[in-house]
């Protein structure tokens, strides 16, 4: 078995392509395309809510992103109306990096049941 970028004889497999993107994704460069691979997620402006579409274009969520520090210190009750009743809520937590140095929680809103989310994947 040839593979690419590797000597002559050597037959350990290559890496799979998407393996970095995963470490990243999982070390929290893409932790929403990662965590929610089956939406549409329209881009916001910085402090407004995000909306998650399906397939068929039906809104799902509201997203938000809130540093730790401001989620411990006032919670999430404040963040205001959403787009369809709110079904449950997920936090994702997003740690510190060089890139982004401070903590971050992204609240996702769903409007949709806890089955018909894990049927968007």
């Amino acid at each position: 078995m040839a593979c690419r970028g590797r000597r002559a004889g050597d037959q350990r497999p290559a890496r799979a392509p998407g393996l970095r993107r995963e470490r990243a994704a999982a070390h929290g460069a893409e932790p929403l395309q990662a965590r929610l691979p089956g939406l549409r997620v329209d881009p916001a402006l910085p402090g407004s809510p995000a909306l998650a579409y399906d397939r068929a274009g039906t809104i799902v969520a509201t997203i938000y992103v809130r540093t730790l520090r401001e989620v411990g210190a006032k919670g999430f009750d404040h963040i205001g109306p959403t787009a369809q009743p709110i079904t449950y809520v997920s936090l994702y937590p997003v740690a510190a990096s060089s890139g982004q140095p401070e903590a971050l929680v992204t609240i996702v809103l769903w409007h949709v049941s806890p089955s018909a989310a894990a049927a968007l994947r």
